[in-house]
């Protein structure tokens, strides 16, 4: 005997169509994080001692009619200076100064392999595989993997011998050396600048964190973590004093 079950019709759920009003709050969305301006990444002495590193070299070289080396530099500085940041002086020399050799190793690699297609496809492919591995070291390693990337396919397409790229390399790498001395020119007199400004935002958030009032939950939960704490640490203590 069939059963009302199997009888009966099946009614499928008419699919639900996402209204007017909620495709105009993604939109509102999507346009307000395109227009977002974040001014705490505004850093204008950061730029200004950039762009002195970049036109530096470009006026010597056309002071001494030598406009292509000029470039050359210029774009060994430009490389470099993706790098710089607000961050300890050692710190920032190091990643400036990996950055500047990767700089002059692609200014290199790209000529010498430009002329030969099938060492140019497996250099690139090499360092593009390089590049995209950098990202689990960081987001610094990651934009040092792809400006580089782009600085080897540059210079790949420009025809020049060993010598010229011996020397296209060694200006490159001058101009990166260049923008990590203008970068890290007040070490000596400023040492632990960058830290103080930290430990000055840090203790800044923190004023204001307890300038607000807490609620009775978040002053429980944190209650209980302080004790969790001390109970572990006094438990740690125990067990490494008996």
């Amino acid at each position: 005997m069939p059963s009302a079950t199997t009888d009966a019709p099946r009614l499928s759920a008419p699919p639900v169509r996402a209204t007017a009003s909620e495709h105009e709050g993604t939109a509102r969305a999507f346009w307000r994080v395109l227009t977002r301006f974040d001014s705490s990444k505004v850093s204008p002495y950061l730029a200004m001692r950039n762009s002195v590193g970049v036109l530096l070299p470009l006026a010597a070289g056309f002071a001494l009619n030598m406009p292509r080396g000029g470039v050359v530099v210029a774009s060994g500085a430009l490389n470099a200076a993706y790098s710089d940041g607000n961050h300890p002086y050692a710190q920032r020399a190091k990643r400036m100064l990996s950055s500047s050799v990767l700089g002059a190793l692609a200014v290199l690699l790209g000529p010498l392999s430009g002329s030969h297609h099938a060492a140019a496809v497996i250099i690139a492919t090499l360092w593009a595989f390089a590049a995209g591995m950098f990202v689990a070291a960081g987001a610094t390693a990651a934009d040092l993997g792809v400006v580089s990337l782009v600085t080897l396919l540059i210079y790949a397409a420009q025809p020049l011998t060993s010598h010229q790229a011996l020397i296209s390399s060694a200006l490159a790498l001058g101009g990166g050396l260049l923008q990590t001395a203008l970068s890290v020119a007040l070490w000596p007199v400023r040492r632990y600048e960058p830290e103080r400004r930290a430990l000055a935002s840090f203790f800044l958030a923190l004023a204001r964190s307890a300038e607000q009032p807490l609620s009775a939950i978040t002053t429980f939960c944190g209650s209980l973590a302080i004790r969790k704490s001390s109970g572990t640490r006094w438990s740690t203590w125990k067990r490494t004093t008996s």
